[in-house]
């Protein structure tokens, strides 16, 4: 074998084991090895080619070395991690829990406290009893230690028994309400069929008992109360969150609403903590802003997306109030401040939460879940509520109003300016 044919084969195999190499750290480039192979195997080249060729081949594998390591360091250093920890953990640990725990900590690494990777909530034990569609036709609104009627059904068993909207309820079956509501909540009723005592003040000490039977009544997802103000008439408009129920029946709801030709809304988002942007934008806010655009949001692209009402603004004529407080949130805040820059609303309250952004979720193997902020938003002003919140045109502080007619500071300041201001 001459001297020459040494060199090739030597060269060869060299190639070999670099395509090899190449071929375990997936890095592209493997065509070039091949080619430089191709040209080195010729028997014809002069030394000093041969040296070039050599060169650059080995030139060619330390640059290609060096963007493997920096490409594929962090997967490495994963897989040695994870082999650590199997190897040498007193005890076996399943490999879907070291992923989980993985998928966990590289959320946790956003620093974002909206984003987050777990278990949604397993569903509760079935009972014999149906107690969710049963219901005694109300339910509980508290303000400043006091609890009182609210979200009357229309034909629901609590109407049809005598009670009536902002009526102070302080027992139910005997047991003081502020009891009742910390123990089970607005479950009054256990089943279909039953009866409960619904103790309501009068005046003073005085009270009064009404008998309200629990029965399968439909439920409305959007609560409007009439207040009564003397001579005026405001309409006490509110929902908890923004769904689609809500997003069907807001809008018949307030045209229902503004038929009445009410004095004044107020419009109470105290409780309400956000939900489908698109049901705040497009079916609510349209009743004040019509076809306007209700929020901008961005996306890590930088571009700006309109959020449009969709809808008559039927309630634009109609002196709005807007009650917030550190409870309303996102979509919640995204109503408040695009009614409080058009002018068309006057809002009460506290600061609200100051949740600028939006997320998006996927479902994972084991019921998990991926939810991730990927967008921002901001007023039709160009402005985040983020850290700041909406701030109230009225600020109104929370504390005991013994002589307030409602219990209620807030709202009773907000009723006071919508009677006084007509």
């Amino acid at each position: 074998m001459t001297l020459l044919s040494l060199r090739t084969a030597l060269l060869k195999g060299i190639c070999w084991l670099g395509g090899v190499l190449w071929d375990i750290v997936k890095v592209w480039g493997r065509w070039i090895w091949a080619f430089l192979c191709l040209l080195a195997s010729l028997r014809h080249w002069k030394n000093l080619r041969f040296l070039l060729v050599w060169l650059l081949v080995f030139a060619s594998g330390a640059v290609s070395g060096a963007y493997a390591w920096h490409q594929k360091g962090p997967g490495a250093d994963y897989l040695l991690f994870e082999r650590r920890i199997t190897d040498n953990f007193y005890r076996d640990v399943p490999r879907e829990q070291l992923v989980d725990g993985c998928r966990k900590g590289m959320v946790e690494a956003l620093e974002d406290r909206h984003s987050s990777f777990k278990k949604r909530e397993k569903a509760g034990p079935e009972t014999t009893h149906k107690t969710v569609p049963v219901n005694p036709g109300f339910k509980i609104r508290t303000g400043n230690g006091r609890h009182f009627v609210t979200d009357l059904l229309p034909n629901g068993p609590a109407k049809r028994a005598g009670l009536s909207s902002n009526d102070e309820v302080v027992a139910i079956d005997g047991q003081p309400i502020s009891e009742v509501v910390a123990s089970r909540g607005e479950r009054f009723c256990r089943f279909q069929d039953q009866t409960v005592s619904v103790t309501v003040r009068v005046s003073g000490n005085d009270t009064l008992d009404f008998e309200v039977s629990c029965s399968e009544a439909s439920e409305s997802v959007v609560s409007v109360n009439w207040l009564d103000s003397g001579v005026k008439q405001v309409a006490l408009v509110s929902f908890n969150a923004f769904t689609d129920a809500v997003g069907n029946e807001f809008p018949g709801r307030m045209k229902n609403v503004v038929a009445q030709e009410p004095d004044g809304i107020v419009l109470d988002l105290r409780n309400n903590t956000g939900g489908l942007l698109e049901m705040a934008t497009a079916k609510v806010a349209s009743a004040w802003v019509g076809r306007r655009v209700v929020a901008f949001s961005v996306k890590k692209d930088g571009k700006p997306e309109g959020w449009f009402g969709d809808g008559e603004a039927v309630a634009a004529g109609v002196r709005t109030a807007v009650l917030v407080g550190p409870t309303t949130a996102s979509a919640a805040e995204v109503l408040a401040g695009a009614l409080k820059f058009y002018g068309l609303a006057r809002v009460f309250g506290q600061k609200t939460f100051g949740k600028g952004v939006g997320q998006i979720s996927w479902p994972y193997s084991g019921g998990y879940w991926l939810k991730l902020t990927n967008f921002r938003w901001f007023t039709p002003g160009n402005v985040s509520v983020t850290g700041n919140g909406v701030q109230p045109d009225v600020p109104v502080a929370v504390d005991p109003c013994r002589d307030c007619l409602r219990g209620d500071r807030t709202l009773d300041t907000a009723v006071k300016w919508l009677v006084e201001s007509k």
